[in-house]
Formats: structure tokens, sequence, C-alpha cells
């Protein structure tokens, strides 16, 4: 594969996998209201565990991604890197899947 598709390729898979971790790094607050006292209420803040946990995922994913990317700017990789690469990517896509799938807490 010439240079110029490889970088557009690894890039589309790093843009991929960056998505992924700032979908659900959304996820992470949760904000709720309380009644206070005097009849108010309070807003509250809350964290969202599986959301944390999916961040950490996809980060890491993502700096795979990037590593891989690097790699392709400088050589031409093995096909099974390509293959390893794609899987990443939708591992990334399976990780914003099941964290946005997890029941939300009820305040």
């Amino acid at each position: 594969m010439q240079r110029l598709p490889r970088i557009a390729l690894a890039s589309l898979f790093f843009l991929v996998a960056l998505a992924a971790t700032a979908i659900v790094a959304t996820a992470i607050p949760l904000d709720y209201v309380v009644p206070d006292g005097d009849g108010g209420a309070v807003g509250r803040v809350a964290v969202f565990e599986p959301a944390v946990a999916g961040t950490v995922i996809a980060g890491v994913l993502t700096l795979l991604e990037i590593g891989f990317l690097v790699w392709c700017a400088v050589q031409t990789p093995p096909r099974f890197a390509w293959v390893v690469a794609a899987l990443l990517a939708v591992a990334a896509i399976v990780v914003v899947v099941v964290v946005m799938n997890e029941p939300r807490p009820v305040f």
C-alpha cells in the first residue's frame, strides 16, 4: 500500500477511537436534583462508574491507534497489523455501545 492511503486509513482508525473516547467521556457526570430543607432544590453531580471504566479503555485503544498511525507514517506495517488496528477501532465502538446501554442509577 502506498504511503498516503495507509496514513489516511490509520488516521481514520485513530479518529474512530478518539470519537469513541469523547462519546464515552460525556457519560461520566450524572446530574440530579435533591430537595433541600427550605422547599427548594439543590443540584448534585454523581459519577457514572461504567463510563469512567469505558473512558479508560477507549483511551488506551486511542493510544494504541496513535502508535499504529506513527508506525504507518514511518514504515509499512504487515497485513496482520491492519487487522489488529481495525479490531481495535471496532472494540472502541463496542465500548461505546456497552457503556451507553448500562442502566443509570435512579436518585
